[in-house]
């Protein structure tokens, strides 16, 4: 057992840190204690200490200010990747106070914390101006637009800070808000389009982004246990049916509950996985780029090569970064999906994700009042539930995400894989943290929720709740 005991405590009391002294607004004393158990030493305790202490006054000194960053459009990192971002610049006057708390093995810190003009305008919009052209002549009139709008952005960040340059082109946009495009079109007598863009960015936002650290654990609070735990009546948990997927190395063939990463590595290369599936399977197929500038697009056939349709409509979509849909398969049977760039001469890596609507395959089990601690750690990944309802029933599906940029969502389905609807509205919700909703079912029977991240390249831990109302 790792125990730091009381006993040896005694000796570090009253220890103290120098920090260096800076003119600020009036500085805030932030008190935090811990058992000491736990600890195999006292520089590991004083570090997580200091940094708690931080953490609590990250809230006064900056709270108004996360609370401003994280509301706008379009935002690209959560305010929990902000608060941990901006522990760094909690500034601290004079010494650092360790000392034993009232409790047995128990040690406080105390700290007067303080942050500057400067510290605060990482907080402030930051204006960008970017003139940027482009050439593709594979390109159509339209595609060529979208392409050069998103690389003046993409230039504009990097220009703004160089560090961007080494992240995924695909994931900076959402970075710059408030968005303006004062020109755009071709260079006279050429194939050159040009766009001058202009947007603010938020430097916090920026360091976020570039190192998405964690909070470290609250009073009380202990990570977020990445296999799914249940409570609640009656609850129990195997491996076998933790609502999760099941992640596979690239394959020729793919089985329902499964999310692979594979590489379209040359133009035109296209690879197919084939799945088995029964008549009537409501299958959804979800793949999301995950490296590179790959348009991903996909087509379903059946066993003799023929495109599957479904009420009269093809079985195939296509996307800029991600795709998400959902076929009806006619009879049962062997079909494969045919992945492709939409862009035949664009490239790189994807998540793809298979799932069936209908009974949906490795699902968990859950009842009223119970509530399960989940974990979407794959981009695309799907992870879902199923309970038993009464006609007229009023659920209640309470998502929270815990940890990562996870974006929560959720959808309720019947044991048809149709969609319920509530009063005319489709049970679906999701939010940027926390989605709370409310749905009547219509029928008594089997239903499944499944749960994502609405933006599909965001992953995640999240707490579902399920009870009636």
């Amino acid at each position: 057992m790792k125990l730091y005991a009381p006993i040896c405590l005694l000796v570090f009391l009253f220890l103290f840190m120098p920090s260096p002294v800076y003119a600020a607004d009036e500085p805030i004393a932030k008190t935090f204690c811990s058992n000491a158990f736990g600890y195999q030493n006292l520089d590991t305790l004083k570090a997580d200490l200091l940094t708690n202490a931080k953490r609590d006054a990250v809230n006064e000194l900056f709270g108004e200010l996360i609370a401003a960053s994280t509301t706008v459009d379009n935002f690209v990192v959560t305010s929990d990747q902000i608060r941990a971002s901006s522990i760094g610049f909690v500034r601290i006057e004079g010494n650092v106070s360790f000392y034993n708390g009232d409790n047995l093995a128990e040690v406080c810190v105390t700290i007067r914390a303080y942050a500057t003009d400067d510290d605060r305008k990482q907080f402030q919009p930051v204006q960008l101006d970017k003139r940027n052209c482009v050439t593709d002549a594979n390109l159509t009139t339209s595609a060529l637009t979208a392409f050069a709008k998103q690389e003046a952005i993409v230039q504009a960040l990097i220009d703004y800070d160089g560090n961007l340059a080494s992240k995924d082109k695909a994931l900076l946009p959402p970075l710059l808000q408030r968005i303006s495009y004062l020109e755009s079109g071709f260079v006279s007598e050429t194939e050159t389009y040009c766009v001058r863009v202009t947007g603010e960015v938020v430097p916090i936002e920026v360091i976020a982004f570039l190192d998405p650290g964690e909070l470290p654990p609250g009073p009380g609070e202990q990570p977020a246990n990445p296999t799914p735990t249940v409570v609640g009546p009656g609850a129990t948990l195997s491996k076998e049916a933790t609502g999760a997927s099941q992640k596979v190395d690239c394959a020729a063939s793919i089985e329902f509950n499964q999310t692979m990463e594979c590489e379209i590595e040359s133009e035109g290369q296209k690879i197919t996985h084939e799945f088995t599936a029964e008549a009537d399977d409501a299958v959804r197929v979800t793949i999301v780029r995950t490296r590179g500038n790959l348009f991903p697009g996909f087509t379903v056939f059946d066993a003799g090569g023929n495109i599957v349709k479904d009420d009269g409509n093809d079985c195939s979509t296509y996307a800029t970064s991600i795709v998400n849909f959902v076929c009806r398969v006619p009879d049962t049977g062997t079909y494969s999906i045919r992945v492709y760039s939409n862009d035949s001469d664009r490239t790189g890596k994807y998540n793809l994700h298979l799932q069936r609507m209908n009974n949906p395959v490795g699902a968990m089990p859950l009842e009223y009042g119970q509530s399960i601690d989940g974990n979407i750690d794959a981009v695309a990944e799907v992870q879902n539930y199923t309970f038993n309802a009464v006609a007229d029933d009023a659920v209640r599906v309470t998502i929270v995400r815990t940890r990562g940029n996870l974006f929560p969502g959720f959808t309720i389905r019947d044991a048809g894989g149709n969609i319920v609807k509530d009063d005319g509205s489709e049970c679906s919700a999701y939010a940027t943290s926390t989605v709370d909703f409310i749905c009547r079912v219509p029928d008594t029977g089997t239903y499944s929720i499944r749960v994502y991240s609405n933006d599909s390249d965001r992953t995640g831990k999240y707490t579902l709740t399920l009870t009636k109302n």
